[in-house]
């Protein structure tokens, strides 16, 4: 009896299954993992949601002191006011940064039953 044979279509791979009790087993694995997402349990994330939650973080803390003091930046520019606005508006992006940061938090945390 000649195996199956499937080739992944952008790696190219190819996969011999000479048993179909290879295939049954890949059928009964694949089921339970759509069971599983299907019930509410979700898989466990490695380490690429924790990449991407880092850099989400990153980038709005960098994003709202960017334009933070461009707006001050701006300001002092056109009125000639020299640091005045710059400081403001840094802190001002510095504090939405923050604020973002907690709110992220507070979207990825499960609410506690501390009742």
């Amino acid at each position: 009896m000649t195996g199956m044979k499937r080739i992944h279509p952008s790696a190219g791979i190819e996969t011999t299954f000479n048993d179909p009790s290879d295939l049954e087993d890949l059928r009964r694995r694949l089921d339970k993992k759509r069971t599983q997402s299907e019930d509410g349990e979700s898989p466990k994330r490695g380490g690429a949601g924790s990449l991407g939650l880092g850099l989400r973080i990153a980038t709005d803390l960098i994003a709202a002191l960017v334009v933070g003091v461009a707006l001050g930046w701006g300001i002092d520019w056109v009125f000639g006011t020299s640091p005045v606005f710059f400081i403001i508006f840094f802190f001002l992006g510095m504090a939405a940064g923050v604020l973002n940061v907690y709110r992220t938090g507070q979207a990825i945390q499960p609410p506690s039953d501390d009742n």
